[in-house]
């Protein structure tokens, strides 16, 4: 049995053809292949020597950005669990799916950041911008350009 990690590189090779496409104030930006599993191996790499075992869950309370996509592929790479909670979800389903989980790591947006019950421990939370820095490796290829015009 193949783990997600395997599959995906049995199936995508890193290479220069584009694997992700982020709309930001600064442009539209892309990320090929090859930065994509850069940056998921550097994630990872700093994940395990953060501590994090095999089976242990990494809470994931974020919007949908790039840096969600490397996060929860380093968490699978590395042998944890994402656990992805909606951002919509309120305090006390939030509190709920906290102490049932018993998440390694909550990593949260800065937005999320606020709605977090007073019960969730806070040496446990960590920023998802914070960890941009291993993310961010290998940013070579990251392209931005204009963001397209709207469709009439």
């Amino acid at each position: 049995m193949s783990s997600i990690d395997e599959l995906i590189h049995q199936r995508v090779p890193a290479d220069e053809r584009l694997a992700l496409l982020a709309f930001a104030d600064s442009g539209v930006i892309e990320v090929t292949r090859r930065e994509l599993d850069s940056r998921i191996a550097a994630t990872a790499r700093a994940l395990q020597q953060d501590g994090l075992g095999e089976g242990d869950r990494i809470l994931l309370l974020a919007a949908n950005r790039i840096e969600w996509i490397v996060l929860a592929l380093a968490t699978l790479r590395a042998g944890g669990v994402i656990v992805p909670v909606d951002t919509q979800m309120g305090a006390e389903d939030l509190a709920h799916v906290f102490n049932d989980a018993a998440p390694w790591r909550i990593v949260v947006d800065e937005a999320s950041a606020l709605g977090l019950p007073q019960s969730v421990p806070r040496e446990r939370i960590h920023r998802l911008e914070d960890l941009g820095t291993a993310a961010s490796e290998g940013a070579d290829d990251r392209r931005e350009r204009e963001p397209a015009a709207p469709v009439a």
